[in-house]
């Protein structure tokens, strides 16, 4: 039965929308995020509104340097994982060797030096909310000015952290392919490797902030169980809610527990 059917049965039946066919629905997830933009953008046109072209564009200032202050805090939420022992165990056991593990924390530390560019928007780029920028001579992380979804940051840090071009390990992108769901498989672009880590580091990001679980906490059923309940609720961001319907509930544990992302080198356009 197609997502449009569903909702449409629902709302003449005057259903429950706790249905979980429905709730689990694409679309019925589009709505209910896209209800919730027309009202942040009638918020912000009262207060443009209002204001003078100076009083606006010293707002808009504030606004950018606000945003950037939220951007930095996610970088450095995920400079402080790099540098835990819990992600050194990880990326000792992927490649090998301690000595291979500090080189590649190195690495990842350095590019995450790079500063994050702000696009005025919603989105970094037409088809992409935030962009990481593999082909240009600075490899930055590029977001935009208006409100995102709390994964967005941290999935393109995640793609800068690992060089987007140096992949992840071969231990991880075949435990990635072996949890993947029917219908995961056939998503090209979610099912990408690189795409998984991404939104398994802004998940692990959303589960710290929601006081779910701290980054070097193993992950549990219980946890699984919580970020279950979470997504009925939608109180998880789409991202998220993406990685969990794709991957097999059997294999979520072991990736949660056992994938620090090592790499190795492959070619890739700009990651999104």
């Amino acid at each position: 039965m197609s997502a449009i059917k569903i909702i449409a049965d629902t709302l003449s039946e005057d259903k429950d929308f706790s249905s979980k066919e429905v709730r689990d629905s694409i679309l019925f997830r589009d709505i209910v995020f896209f209800s919730q933009k027309i009202e942040q953008l009638k918020t912000l046109y009262q207060k443009t509104m209002s204001l003078t072209p100076n009083e606006y564009y010293a707002s808009l200032q504030e606004d950018l340097k606000r945003k950037l202050v939220e951007y930095e805090e996610y970088r450095d939420w995920l400079k402080q994982d790099i540098q835990s022992d819990d992600y050194f165990l990880k990326l000792k056991n992927e490649f090998g060797s301690e000595r291979k593990a500090r080189l590649e924390i190195e690495k990842r530390l350095k590019s995450l030096e790079i500063g994050v560019d702000l696009v005025l928007g919603e989105q970094a780029r037409e088809d992409a909310i935030g962009l990481y920028l593999t082909k240009a001579l600075r490899k930055s992380v590029q977001l935009p000015t208006e409100r995102v979804g709390i994964d967005v940051p941290a999935h393109e840090y995640e793609h800068q952290a690992t060089r987007a071009n140096k992949g992840i390990s071969h231990y991880a992108k075949k435990l990635y392919h072996k949890s993947l769901t029917p219908e995961g498989l056939k998503d090209k672009y979610r099912s990408d490797p690189t795409e998984l880590d991404a939104r398994k580091k802004a998940l692990e990001y959303e589960m710290e902030k929601l006081g779910i679980k701290k980054i070097g906490e193993p992950f549990t059923r219980e946890h699984y169980k919580k970020l279950l309940d979470l997504k009925m609720e939608f109180k998880l961001s789409i991202g998220t809610q993406e990685f969990i319907e794709i991957i097999k509930p059997e294999y979520f544990e072991k990736i949660m527990n056992t994938i620090a992302e090592a790499g190795e080198p492959e070619n890739f356009s700009d990651i999104t």
